[in-house]
């Protein structure tokens, strides 16, 4: 912490407007230049806010539109044959990430595959997709394939979450989650802008180093110059 400290005071003190005499120009447009630049990561906070807030309004409406219906498989399933290729991103219980997670509690209608009163994937080495059809919120029919995680026939009775058009989607994220993604997405435009701006302000200190570096050899030949001027003969 006293790092930290140390590091902002002599910060400060280098680039602080306290008059002093033996400041340069280029030392005072650097200062300047800096402020400039803290001026405008501030300012990126507002459109950052803004944005994530849109976000989170826009993410939090369409996780009140997903709703589980009842679809029914079109076709059999064959057994499934696991490898590591055929399980790759697939979740422990034999349900995939993303739409697969909508896919819950499937129950057979009778002893149908001998799958009745199993919740979908309990038991099963692996996925297989099926053509399905169910019923949209509107009162559409839609058909599509869909994750099954155990030997079914046709008839048999999943539920799925669907999102307002009645396509297949994932379960609605939590508020909690909205919520973080919306931070994270607000930090995230702060530190591009950030970044940006560090950018810029790094190649405007490199301008005026080359600056510098010209007065410096130029106030050398000249007082070398003048040396070789005052030298006896």
């Amino acid at each position: 912490m006293g790092l930290v400290t140390g590091w902002v005071v002599r910060q400060v003190r280098l680039y602080r407007p306290d008059g002093n005499p033996l400041r340069r120009r280029s030392d005072r447009l650097e200062g300047a230049g800096l402020l400039v630049a803290a001026f405008l990561v501030l300012l990126s906070i507002w459109p950052a806010v803004t944005g994530a807030r849109q976000a989170y309004t826009e993410a939090l409406a369409e996780a009140a539109e997903r709703r589980q219906v009842t679809a029914t498989l079109l076709e059999d399933t064959p057994p499934p044959q696991p490898s590591f290729g055929a399980l790759a991103g697939y979740v422990t219980d034999g349900v995939p990430d993303g739409v697969a997670e909508g896919v819950t509690g499937g129950v057979a209608d009778g002893a149908a595959g001998g799958v009745t009163g199993r919740a979908l994937g309990s038991g099963a080495d692996g996925v297989r997709w099926a053509e399905a059809r169910w019923t949209a919120p509107g009162g559409l029919t839609r058909t599509g394939r869909v994750p099954v995680g155990y030997p079914a026939e046709a008839g048999t009775r999943l539920t799925v979450w669907v999102d307002g058009a009645g396509a297949l989607a994932g379960p609605p994220a939590g508020a909690t989650r909205l919520r973080v993604d919306a931070v994270v997405t607000a930090l995230l435009l702060v530190s591009v802008a950030g970044l940006l701006v560090t950018g810029m302000f790094t190649l405007f200190r490199r301008a005026l180093d080359r600056a510098r570096q010209r007065d410096w050899a130029t106030a050398w030949a000249l007082a070398n110059a003048h040396r070789h001027r005052r030298r006896p003969m």
